[in-house]
């Protein structure tokens, strides 16, 4: 990749305020974002469009946009084709798959690898995984296992979608999942690709107010998608040319 290369981060909000504000400025104060991206959900809450929209006045590099598409994956798929960006940083004001404080050394590898996938990971010093039930961090350490084995990978999380990649690489993928699912596409297909990973290594942060959208039922949508994905041909996975 020879052009100069840009960071958009495509924040997605719902019901948040004070949480999506702080995370906001925490990335902004790293001053290495040339723009964010908020997407707001459909039936976002008042008081977050309220947030959002007051951060947009203060800060020029930031826009909104409204999801037209139900669910999240479409939500994210749309904040693929508008950002302006080359390369793209997903984050969440819903979830705790990472800590801010890990922005600085995500910037620093992006910059030095444009053509990799620079990814977060909760398991990789062995304690980023906290403040979730036993079950919960169970079934993700087994699966975690489970996915190395299937697509031979030396990944330690599969399921930590808190990531810089292109985005013209996400604009040729053909997704096809649009709710919470999308979290696997978003992974999943990207190492059925052939992509190159980097993992860095996060700490775990529990959502302090409200409720968290990605609760262990909609986790469990996301293996027939991994399934479907690893039975694919690596040709399967980009859209057609013309597309």
């Amino acid at each position: 990749m020879n052009e100069k290369t840009s960071l958009s981060v495509v924040i997605t909000a719902y019901d948040e305020t004070d949480q999506l504000r702080e995370v906001f400025q925490k990335l902004d104060a790293v001053g290495g974002a040339d723009e964010f991206l908020f997407v707001l959900a459909r039936r976002c809450s008042v008081a977050c469009a309220e947030t959002v929209a007051e951060i947009c006045r203060e800060k020029p590099y930031c826009r909104r946009i409204v999801q037209s598409g139900y669910g999240f994956g479409n939500a994210v798929r749309e904040a693929i084709e508008e950002v302006r960006g080359t390369h793209m940083l997903y984050w969440t004001a819903d979830s705790g798959a990472a800590d801010p404080e890990v922005f600085p050394e995500l910037l620093r590898l992006y910059r030095m690898y444009p053509d990799k996938i620079i990814t977060t990971s909760r398991w990789l010093d062995g304690q980023g995984y906290s403040g979730y039930s036993a079950a919960r961090k169970f079934i993700n350490f087994a699966s975690q296992k489970a996915f190395r084995l299937m697509f031979r990978s030396e990944l330690t999380d599969f399921t930590n979608i808190i990531q810089i990649a292109p985005v013209e690489l996400y604009r040729r993928i053909r997704w096809e999942q649009n709710d919470f699912s999308f979290n696997a596409e978003m992974m999943f297909k990207l190492l059925k690709a052939g992509c190159e990973f980097i993992e860095v290594p996060s700490r775990n942060v529990v959502r302090a107010g409200g409720k968290s959208h990605t609760t262990l039922r909609e986790l469990v949508k996301y293996y027939p998608v991994i399934l479907k994905i690893f039975l694919q041909k690596k040709n399967e996975i980009f859209l057609p040319p013309e597309q």
